[in-house]
């Protein structure tokens, strides 16, 4: 299986199915046999790159401070690894923050930005509570990890930021996601010029169970239609 090295940290990544590249960047804690049902359904029309975040999967998880720009570090590694120059880039949760940090500070490696169940500032006091008892949990086992994942999104705004963003971007959120409500969807649609936005069937893990071949055909569709940049 390859990995990248990421600043001396090991960040590991799969590559499945043909055509335009897309980089998939998952959710906390999540690794890529969790999203095995999305990968599928977007290899219909693309060549998927997955990685597992540092701190998941079979990624290195050094016990130090992790940021969403480090993360963000990570992916651009995992893309110089597998000689990708440009990709349209996809996020799921925690994924979105990592994709916008991406994008912002390498938009000529962004053709197009999907994020997936996106907030673009705090957390809601249910998922706090949801999450903190998550990473207690995994401590127990050892999963620092999933920990140094979480603390990462304190303080963490990007709303001034959004703005900046100058790439064909869509904002796609389940309508009963209750770990991240629907509004944080529609407030980062709004904050990015020209973002589309879509509701979704299902909840916050139905882009990796239920509802994977109905996001990946929403994706194909702006990824296909949208006027890509060229990197």
């Amino acid at each position: 299986m390859p990995s990248a090295n990421s600043d001396g940290v090991s960040i590991h990544y799969e590559l499945a199915g043909m055509g335009d590249w897309l980089v998939l960047i998952g959710g906390l804690g999540v690794h890529t046999g969790e999203y095995r049902p999305l990968i599928d359904a977007l290899t219909q029309n693309h060549r998927v790159l997955a990685a597992d975040n540092r701190g998941a999967g079979l990624s290195d998880k050094p016990d130090v401070p992790y940021s969403y720009a480090m993360m963000a570090a990570d992916t651009l590694a995992v893309m110089d690894d597998a000689r990708v120059d440009g990709a349209d880039i996809v996020g799921f949760s925690m994924g979105t923050r990592i994709a916008i940090e991406l994008c912002l500070a390498t938009p000529e490696r962004v053709r197009t930005l999907t994020l997936i169940a996106s907030r673009p500032a705090g957390r809601s006091r249910r998922r706090v509570r949801l999450l903190t008892r998550f990473a207690a949990a995994t401590e127990r086992d050892g999963g620092h990890g999933i920990r140094r994942q979480l603390e990462a999104g304190r303080g963490y705004d990007a709303k001034g930021r959004l703005i900046d963003i100058q790439v064909p971007a869509l904002v796609l959120h389940g309508r009963h996601d209750w770990i991240a409500p629907i509004a944080g969807g529609r407030e980062v649609a709004r904050l990015i010029p020209g973002a589309e936005f879509d509701a979704m069937p299902g909840g916050h893990l139905a882009v990796l169970r239920a509802q994977a071949v109905a996001y990946a055909q929403r994706i194909d569709a702006f990824t296909s239609r949208a006027d890509r940049r060229k990197p």
